[in-house]
C-alpha cells in the first residue's frame, strides 16, 4: 500500500497495487495473459507463445495498439501492423519512436533529453544572462508532450475508423 494526497487537503488515503494488465509487453521479458506469469526474455519457447496470445489477444478485443519500441521490434515480435490487420482490419495502430520508423536516425534511441537538446528546446528555456543550455522545466517536457500527442492521434484515428470504418498505421517520432 502507498499513501497519496487526496485532492492537496492533505488527507491521506491508500490504494491496492494493480494488477498487471493481461497484454503487458515488458522489458524484462512478456506477460503471458493464458499463464498469468512474466515470461523471462531468455526463455525463447515461453516468449514465443506469450507473443502469439498477445497477438490474438490484442488484435481481437482491443481498438487500437500503441507501442513505442525501436523500429522493427514489433515485426520480429510479429506484432506489427500488417500481421494484427490480418487478424482485425479495422485496427488502429500507433507507432511511437525517437525518430520515426524511416529515414537515417530510425535506429537510434531517445529519451526525453536527448529530444530536448536536439530540438533546441534547452535553448529557448530559462531567463536572459543565464547559463545556457538549460533543462526545460523539472519533469520531461517532452515525455509529457508527446503523451498528449498520442492521445490526441489516437482518438482522430479512432474517429476516422467510425467516419470510414477503415484502420491505420501512425508512424510518430518524438523529434
Amino acid at each position: 500500500r502507498s499513501p497519496y494526497s487526496v485532492g492537496g487537503t492533505g488527507e491521506m488515503s491508500t490504494f491496492e497495487p494493480v494488477a498487471p494488465p493481461t497484454d503487458l509487453v515488458t522489458i524484462q521479458g512478456v506477460w503471458n495473459p493464458v499463464t498469468g506469469e512474466l515470461v523471462s526474455a531468455d526463455d525463447i519457447n515461453g516468449v514465443a507463445e506469450a507473443v502469439k496470445a498477445l497477438r490474438e489477444l490484442r488484435a481481437k478485443v482491443s481498438d487500437a495498439v500503441a507501442e513505442n519500441m525501436r523500429p522493427g521490434v514489433m515485426a520480429r515480435l510479429g506484432l506489427d501492423y500488417d500481421t494484427l490487420r490480418g487478424i482485425r482490419p479495422d485496427i488502429v495502430m500507433l507507432s511511437v519512436s525517437g525518430y520515426g520508423q524511416t529515414g537515417p536516425w530510425k535506429s537510434y534511441g531517445a529519451v526525453d533529453r536527448s529530444i530536448s537538446a536536439l530540438s533546441g528546446m534547452n535553448h529557448l528555456a530559462g531567463y536572459p544572462g543565464e547559463e545556457r543550455p538549460r533543462e526545460v522545466g523539472t519533469r520531461g517536457y517532452m515525455d509529457v508532450s508527446i503523451g498528449w500527442n498520442n492521445a490526441t492521434v489516437l482518438l482522430a484515428a479512432l474517429h476516422r475508423r467510425r467516419a470510414t470504418g477503415k484502420g491505420m498505421w501512425i508512424d510518430l517520432s518524438m523529434y
